[in-house]
């Protein structure tokens, strides 16, 4: 077995597993990576690292990511350098559900390795996290691209519906809020829990079963 044969194996199946290789050439890993010494080859960054190819044959999209056979693939090698391009190439940053969605990979423990590690950058906006580059100028860009978090404004309830609440409370002092509901219901007045709380918090009206 030379270097051309190991070479040659993995041309024709486009990807291996290193055990595959081993077995079939009758040698341990190690000897199939000394093999391989000199030449571009990438580990599948899923599946433990346990698939193998030459750098020059996947077919790589925008992200730099390439599929085969199910196992997965980056130009950049590991998965924390294959985050920190991802997130650095992105307009605005980018949250881990989209990172993970990308890579087709849960990978938020490593997330926090890359901030730990100064690769990318970590921000709070809104109820998210969002990562960005730690590149001073282009985490600026990111940031401006994105404004600020969008604030969804409270559902104002109209005047009619309040008088119908405050009336229903009248007629039903004992009851809670569950039971005035129902009462709503049957009247013809269907809005959400929260809706006729607020009516009770803003009238101070007492919550039946509260201690």
């Amino acid at each position: 077995m030379n270097q051309d044969d190991v070479l040659k194996y993995i041309r024709e199946h486009r990807i291996v597993k290193i055990v595959q290789l081993s077995t079939y050439f009758q040698c341990s890993a190690s000897t199939i990576f000394r093999k391989l010494r000199g030449n571009d080859y990438l580990t599948s960054y899923n599946f433990d690292r346990q698939y193998l190819t030459l750098s020059d044959i996947p077919e790589f999209d925008s992200y730099g990511l390439w599929e085969y056979q199910q196992a997965r693939f980056s130009r950049y090698g590991g998965i924390r350098p294959t985050i920190e391009s991802i997130v650095h190439f992105s307009k605005e940053g980018l949250s881990a559900g989209k990172i993970n969605d990308i890579l087709n990979l849960r990978v938020n423990n490593q997330l926090g390795l890359c901030v730990k590690e100064g690769r990318i950058v970590r921000k709070r906006y809104g109820r998210f996290q969002i990562y960005f580059s730690s590149n001073e100028q282009n985490l600026q860009q990111q940031i401006n691209k994105r404004g600020k978090p969008r604030i969804k404004q409270p559902q104002s309830i109209n005047v009619d519906i309040i008088i119908r609440i405050l009336v229903a409370v009248i007629k039903n002092h004992d009851a809670d809020i569950d039971h005035l509901m129902v009462t709503l219901h049957n009247e013809g007045v269907d809005i959400p829990r929260r809706m006729v709380k607020q009516v009770f918090d803003k009238y101070e009206i007492e919550k039946k079963g509260s201690p």
